[in-house]
């Protein structure tokens, strides 16, 4: 059996902010089953958030089946190095990419926005 996975969409800070309470939300509710959340994001000005410290301690909050992951094509439009990006981030080569492999892969979908 395949994990179920829940891959929440995120293309601006404000949305990821949301995308942190919604994971807890989820994994707070015991109605529902998820093995993992991914939190997708393909935005530079998210990327640029995941540097700022009130975003890594709301990141850190979440357990180590949230993962994020960044799209390499937006991080490459940035002056951010990876090794700057915080430790749970995970580069991919696009971020509709990893979306369209965790849909194939059977993940609910969830486009956040503001």
């Amino acid at each position: 059996m395949r994990d179920r996975v829940t891959a929440f969409h995120v293309s601006t800070p404000a949305s990821l902010s949301t995308a942190v309470r919604k994971a807890h939300n989820l994994l707070a509710d015991e109605t529902v089953v998820v093995d993992r959340i991914s939190v997708v994001i393909d935005d530079r000005d998210t990327i640029a958030a995941l540097l700022d410290a009130e975003t890594t301690d709301e990141l850190g909050s979440l357990p180590n089946t949230v993962e994020v992951a960044v799209c390499n094509n937006t991080l490459s439009r940035t002056t951010i190095p990876h090794d700057d990006l915080p430790s749970r981030a995970e580069v991919v080569a696009s971020g509709v990419g990893e979306l369209t492999r965790l849909q194939h892969d059977g993940a609910a979908y969830i486009r956040l926005y503001d």
